[in-house]
């Protein structure tokens, strides 16, 4: 009996390790862009995954210092999809910024197209099966969430941000 339970803690510790090991933690971080040396935002980031390994990303940048003498509004942008089965890349399913104007990039997979609506403008983009889509978000983030994709020697992936969608290559630079 001894051995059975002890065996079937093992087994639950090790389910417990791979479905942590299957999502990444979620974060949140906080930070001051600069410009110049001038702070110009207060901006929060927002990562958020689900145990069915979709996740969201959300992202809010508030004018600060001289930028809130210019009346500028906030920044606010989103962004959605699933981890693929892999394990190695993001999916994306949409993408929004609230800017100047509204910014939204969906992808649909089963048409291998991409709408694009900015500031009214409809727009489509064609990918391949198969091709890595990222937004502006989940591209900041794709190391992060993947720390052995920057062992790659080159990335290529489809970049949506809402007004294109244009093919991108990342090369990895070595240590200094």
């Amino acid at each position: 009996m001894k051995k059975l339970s002890a065996g079937f803690v093992l087994l639950a510790s090790g389910l417990l390790a791979v479905a942590a090991a299957a999502a990444p933690a979620d974060s949140i971080v906080r930070y001051q862009m600069l410009y110049g040396g001038i702070p110009i935002a207060d901006v929060e980031d927002r990562l958020v995954f689900s145990g069915d390994l979709s996740y969201r990303f959300s992202s809010h940048a508030t004018a600060a210092g001289l930028a809130v003498l210019m009346g500028t509004e906030d920044i606010i942008r989103s962004s959605s999809g699933t981890i693929d089965a892999a394990g190695r890349s993001l999916m994306v399913d949409k993408f929004h910024q609230r800017q100047d104007a509204e910014q939204t990039s969906e992808v649909d997979r089963s048409d291998g197209m991409i709408s694009i609506n900015y500031k009214g403008g409809l727009s489509s983009v064609e990918f391949e099966p198969g091709q890595e889509i990222v937004d502006p978000l989940s591209l900041q983030y794709l190391f992060y969430v993947f720390p052995e994709r920057a062992e790659e020697e080159v990335i290529e992936v489809l970049y949506t941000d809402g007004k294109r969608g244009d093919l991108h290559l990342y090369k990895r630079v070595p240590p200094m």
